[in-house]
């Protein structure tokens, strides 16, 4: 009878010890939102958000909003596809009116291990066909602090061809993130045609837990082409809370580094997985 209960405590024990060694499945509603890099989470996803954006001091300065709305699927196999639509809203001097970006469309492949998510994705940014000239400099130019690795390629006149990838690792409460893409301007606008392409760097870290996380990121773009390179330097600082078991409420801060720049961002968004 000693025996018995000797070996149901040792079994007991070792049940115990082998379910707390293995590692805990995570949903994308546990996983903290990093700047600038895709969501990873098997499913659909579809990420809303709204911002703020703050150009000037001027007290003359217009009153914006930009809103990027994301959805993606990514099946068991991790082959998935997303569309991302951007759209900015702007109020100057009593009038006010409202502007599409590019429609961006793509396919996405997604890598998978222990405490590593990290996926390729191929895509284009679709002109959408403003109406004049200046309606192409809109978004780029509202997107600088809200999404800087995706403000060229939501207007300027021209299609884009994106290329690109990212990851996320974990490591207890330790979150790191990053995100490496190349565009290339597909049209005859004036503002593409002595620009060969566009590198964007991104790159993240922050403290996740069950509930809640907290990161900051830092994005370069370049702009490469005849003489000089351009570069435009940003940083954002992101917060975000549980809200259901697969869904986040998230806040976000983005700021230009550039000298002569006086813009930031300030805004909010939600991030569900089905």
């Amino acid at each position: 009878m000693q025996l018995a209960k000797l070996v149901i405590v040792a079994g007991t024990f070792l049940a115990v010890r082998s379910a707390a060694a293995q590692p805990v499945p995570q949903i994308e509603g546990m996983k903290t939102v990093l700047p600038a890099v895709l969501p990873t989470a098997t499913g659909a996803t579809f990420d809303g958000r709204l911002d703020y954006v703050h150009l000037s001091e001027s007290d003359n300065a217009p009153t914006i909003f930009a809103l990027k709305l994301h959805g993606q699927y990514v099946a068991p196999q991790g082959i998935g596809g997303y569309l991302s639509l951007p759209v900015a809203y702007v109020s100057d001097d009593g009038e006010s009116d409202s502007y599409v970006g590019n429609i961006e469309l793509g396919g996405l492949y997604m890598f998978r291990g222990a405490n590593v998510d990290a996926y390729a994705r191929v895509g284009a940014a679709l002109d959408v066909g403003a109406n004049d000239e200046i309606d192409t400099f809109v978004l780029p130019i509202v997107s600088l602090t809200a999404h800087p690795a995706d403000a060229v390629t939501t207007g300027f006149g021209s299609s884009w061809l994106r290329a690109g990838g990212g990851a996320r690792f974990t490591s207890g409460a330790l979150v790191l993130g990053g995100s490496l893409g190349v565009d290339v301007p597909i049209g005859d606008s004036e503002f593409v045609e002595n620009l060969d392409n566009l590198l964007n760097l991104s790159v993240a870290v922050g403290l996740t837990q069950p509930g809640f996380g907290v990161a900051v990121g830092f994005t370069v773009v370049e702009l490469l082409g005849e003489g000089d390179n351009d570069s435009l330097k940003t940083v954002q600082v992101t917060g975000d809370f549980e809200i259901a078991p697969q869904m986040r409420l998230y806040g976000v801060l983005g700021a230009n580094f550039d000298d002569d720049s006086e813009g930031f961002s300030l805004g909010a968004g939600v991030r569900a997985t089905l």
